[in-house]
């Protein structure tokens, strides 16, 4: 599979919630039916992350999105609060393309780095960011802006005890 990795553009946007429903399905294979039946990222947030240019995605041969990232800037970080891949496509290097342009991203910016909060156990979540060199952040170095974040999962249908911070340093 050929594709490209670009800031998102208006007109991606429409398109973005069918790539993010396709990749949350495989989350019923590992017991976690309510993340692939949640609704996906609202537009108006989409456009947000596009605005601040924190919206990338992977465009096949077709320049059709099979793959987003959406992330914004906290202190001294940026947190990656999105990333989709269509199943179709995964496998073929495209989630470590995405991240790899807001990790650069981080760099440029001479920001600490990349933050995120995953499933712990969900082989495609933790246990992958680790292959791209994340590592668990301790609660005390998580970012003020993000500290709430796990007293809101549930509401959204996310089990807090079995998801944790990651952090990506920038080497400075």
């Amino acid at each position: 599979m050929h594709w490209t990795i670009r800031s998102a553009r208006y007109g991606d946007l429409d398109r973005l919630p069918e790539v993010e429903r396709d990749a949350g399905a495989r989350f019923r294979d590992v017991g976690l039916p309510r993340i692939a039946e949640a609704a996906p990222t609202p537009i108006a947030q989409l456009e947000r992350a596009r605005g601040t240019g924190l919206l990338w995605i992977a465009a096949d041969e077709s320049d059709m999105p099979v793959g987003f990232v959406m992330s914004s800037r906290v202190p001294s970080w940026i947190y990656l609060a999105e990333i989709a891949v269509i199943t179709r496509a995964s496998g073929h290097g495209i989630g470590r393309s995405l991240i790899d342009e807001v990790k650069a991203t981080a760099t440029r910016e001479g920001l600490l780095g990349v933050v995120l909060r995953t499933y712990a156990q969900v082989p495609w979540n933790a246990p992958y960011y680790v292959r791209l060199g994340f590592e668990e952040l301790a609660e005390a170095l998580v970012p003020e802006a993000l500290i709430d974040i796990p007293q809101r999962e549930p509401e959204l249908g996310l089990d807090p005890k079995a998801r944790l911070f990651m952090a990506w340093r920038a080497s400075k």
